[in-house]
């Protein structure tokens, strides 16, 4: 799942619980699970190698790929902030502008924790790291982009659906 979807569904989750904010923000978190559960598509990571004697060891490395990396990564998070904050008018109830980043952000977290995971390896971070791996389908739509665009399109619009008529 790319980062915009998780934003946007962060958002979302919010919206359920506007008057307690450090519940909100945990479902927001809790929905990049949800969402990661269910078989996605999302665009390859360069950076990223696999470690020969661990083959379900991931690690980052920095190479000239890593930029391109950088890119992509800061647009998809860019679009997901910019796009939860445009759904602010169709909140049911008066949403804190920062509730709603709040829970963009949370939604889009996981995914800053297992980057955080890959490069350093804080033992704080691997219970994260293990739901993730966890709560992840096995399933990717990796090489039909179209199809996995298409998906999350509909997520982020069934998202939208649901905050509108709550």
């Amino acid at each position: 799942m790319i980062l915009t979807t998780h934003g946007l569904a962060g958002a979302a989750a919010v919206s359920f619980f506007p008057e307690q904010p450090w519940l909100a923000i945990t479902a927001a978190f809790a929905s990049h699970f949800l969402l990661d559960a269910l078989p996605h598509w999302d665009y390859s990571i360069q950076c990223l190698k696999k470690d020969v004697n661990d083959p379900t060891h991931e690690g980052l490395v920095v190479n000239p790929l890593s930029l391109i990396d950088l890119l992509k990564i800061s647009i998809d998070f860019t679009c997901g902030i910019i796009l939860a904050l445009m759904l602010l008018p169709i909140f049911p109830v008066a949403m804190s502008v920062w509730l709603i980043l709040a829970g963009a952000l949370a939604g889009m977290l996981p995914d800053f924790l297992q980057f955080i995971y890959f490069k350093f390896k804080p033992r704080w971070v691997k219970p994260f790291q293990r739901l993730h791996d966890f709560a992840h389908t096995r399933i990717r739509i990796k090489y039909r982009p179209i199809v996995g665009i298409t998906l999350q399109v509909l997520l982020v619009l069934a998202a939208g659906l649901v905050v509108y008529y709550s």
